[in-house]
């Protein structure tokens, strides 16, 4: 019995090590993928599977994230900046550098005071998940259709919401939209319930 664990154990582990991810090729592919979860979202890339014959779409439960945000930290800015700026006080930056440096200026610049905010980008992405939901499920999104949505009192959640609600109205003005940004919800929509 030991020996037939102790095989299927290191069967299992052969399978699993065959079958994970590689990161070093996937981002050889596209190095932006090297940004972990600060890459922007890119929307689906793949087909959906069609419904069962004979269903069809009437209900969409969505629960998603903020779109793309600023960093969080005046830090996430200042210390490559900083060291970047040491670095050619020094002559230690090649063309390529002070091209970087300008360019890490500029997104600095751009993100004083707005502290993990929502980006232009963040409210688009949301915008273009609210019209790809109600091309993909046009069924659920006629009429006089009720949504009711509900966001953290984050306010780039909040925005995000907003952003894809604005969408939704935009191609069907009949929708009846209910919203809502509440310490009421926070209970299940951001539990910090260490248990």
């Amino acid at each position: 019995m030991k020996k037939t664990t102790i095989l299927l154990t290191c069967a299992l582990a052969c399978a699993l090590w065959g079958n994970a991810q590689q990161a070093r090729q996937d981002i050889a592919r596209d190095v932006n993928l090297a940004a972990s979860n600060y890459v922007a979202y890119r929307g689906p890339q793949k087909v959906l599977t069609p419904a069962p014959k004979g269903y069809v779409p009437y209900y969409i439960s969505h629960y998603g994230r903020h779109g793309s945000r600023y960093l969080i930290g005046a830090n996430s800015y200042d210390v490559p900046y900083r060291t970047l700026l040491r670095a050619d006080s020094l002559g230690q930056l090649t063309s390529t550098g002070r091209e970087v440096l300008e360019k890490v200026r500029l997104m600095r610049e751009e993100a004083s005071g707005r502290d993990g905010e929502l980006t232009l980008l963040g409210s688009q992405q949301h915008h273009q998940i609210a019209r790809r939901m109600y091309e993909r499920f046009p069924e659920v999104f006629a009429g006089k259709t009720n949504i009711d949505a509900r966001s953290t009192i984050v306010i780039r959640c909040i925005l995000s919401m907003g952003s894809a609600l604005q969408e939704l109205a935009s191609i069907n003005p009949q929708l009846d939209i209910r919203h809502d940004a509440s310490y009421h919800d926070m209970y299940y929509m951001n539990d910090e319930n260490s248990k």
